[in-house]
């Protein structure tokens, strides 16, 4: 049993495995054996076994609380916050000196923007434990996110003088230098903390965000996302809300006011353009980092498949400009927008968890299909807006709202 712990502390996930399996052979119902083969497949990123295994595990034995709390960080990364949430304060009431709940807690808080509550978990932890590492790197978060910035680089650094070889404490560090802007030198912080534990899913994401932010558009994007993370849902509902009225009022404007187009139409653009760069900037990037060296391994199978996706129809709203710039004829503006517009359903396929992931990923069917056969009108009959691609526009606007709430931005 020392060994299978050791091996689980040292990243030797696939030796561990096997010996688990050895010792699950003689003793299929232990529960604590069970508990350990969870640990692994989460730390793998096999994170539906690691649940049916720590489910298991609790049904043999309920009144253990690192199994309730496993299964909370399991259920986080699967996005289920509430049930995480559920289970971590099951563990507390179980152990309620525990100080990795606390910390857990704190994260869960932290994730729904309850600064305050996180905070509170957090230091509660730090009573108990004034040296625990996750909780000083989930304050290091907290105090990013409510403005306190030299506090939360000081903090995190003190963390690392620590324990400088600890990967989660490198990747949190990674994090909050990328929130303050400092990109590269979060690049080489993640870099470190993968060379240390290449399975550091958080290091990964840190990594392939570090790497995306070397396109300037991108850095901009990046900053706007961290800014708006820290809000509640209401005000990003307004922000997307107050946008919408804002471009409709300017339409307005330029109908009423000819004499101030001028002024009004580069930045009624310029609206229209960052509303649809904040759908389609991050997958774009990511099919150019397709072919760099580090970005190609950093990411996921789905990942790959969304930037060739999002890839080739990029090539068909460029395809449609130099088309209509070479012959002059006005149906190719349908590719154009056909192109540009089918990026932003193709950009949250594989974004969401379950049936808020499945209308994700059957969407972009949809908008195909309607978009084939309205680009196909528009070419039999030469009308380039027919009753198809107003359905189609129609249907995108609508999409836009639907996608926020599917995927809670």
């Amino acid at each position: 049993m020392i060994r299978i712990i050791q091996l689980i502390n040292q990243s030797r996930f696939s030796d561990a495995e096997k010996e688990i399996k050895k010792v699950l052979s003689e003793e299929p119902n232990n529960a604590y054996n069970i508990y350990l083969l969870a640990i692994v497949k989460y730390e793998c990123g096999i994170h539906q076994e690691a649940l049916q295994l720590i489910s298991n595990a609790i049904n043999i034995e309920s009144n253990e609380a690192s199994f309730f709390e496993l299964k909370a960080r399991i259920l986080l990364q699967e996005n289920e916050i509430s049930e995480a949430q559920k289970h971590a304060s099951k563990a507390l009431y179980i152990s309620p000196d525990e100080t990795s709940i606390y910390a857990l807690l704190g994260s869960i808080h932290l994730i729904n923007k309850e600064y305050k509550q996180a905070l509170t978990r957090i230091e509660e932890g730090l009573s108990l434990d004034s040296e625990n590492t996750e909780c000083l790197n989930i304050k290091s978060q907290i105090l990013m996110k409510i403005g306190r910035k030299e506090e939360s680089i000081d903090n995190a650094e003190n963390v690392l003088k620590s324990d400088p070889e600890d990967p989660y404490s490198l990747a949190n560090y990674g994090w909050v230098l990328l929130e303050k802007g400092e990109n590269k030198k979060a690049l080489s912080i993640f870099k470190n903390a993968l060379k240390i534990n290449p399975h550091l899913e958080v290091a990964k994401t840190g990594m392939m965000e570090s790497l995306k932010a070397k396109f300037i558009v991108y850095r901009w994007l990046l900053a706007y996302s961290f800014w708006m993370s820290k809000q509640s849902s209401k005000i990003q509902w307004g922000v997307i809300i107050g946008f919408y009225i804002g471009t409709k009022y300017l339409g307005k404007l330029m109908q009423e006011n000819p004499e101030y187009h001028s002024f009004i139409i580069p930045l009624y653009i310029l609206l229209i353009v960052f509303a649809i760069s904040t759908w389609i900037i991050s997958p774009l990037t990511e099919f150019a980092l397709c072919s760099n060296s580090y970005g190609k391994y950093l990411l996921t199978k789905e990942e790959r498949t969304r930037a060739y996706y999002i890839g080739g129809s990029f090539t068909l709203f460029v395809s449609g400009i130099i088309l209509f710039l070479t012959t002059g004829n006005i149906n190719f503006c349908s590719l154009i927008v056909f192109g540009l517009s089918y990026m932003i359903p193709l950009s949250q396929i594989f974004n969401g968890f379950g049936w808020k992931g499945k209308v994700l990923n059957l969407l972009p069917i949809y908008f195909l299909l309607v978009g084939i056969l309205s680009i196909g009108i528009t070419f039999t009959n030469d009308i380039l807006i027919n009753g198809i691609s107003s359905v189609y526009l129609f249907s995108l606007f609508g999409y836009q709202f639907l996608a926020n709430f599917l995927t809670g931005k």
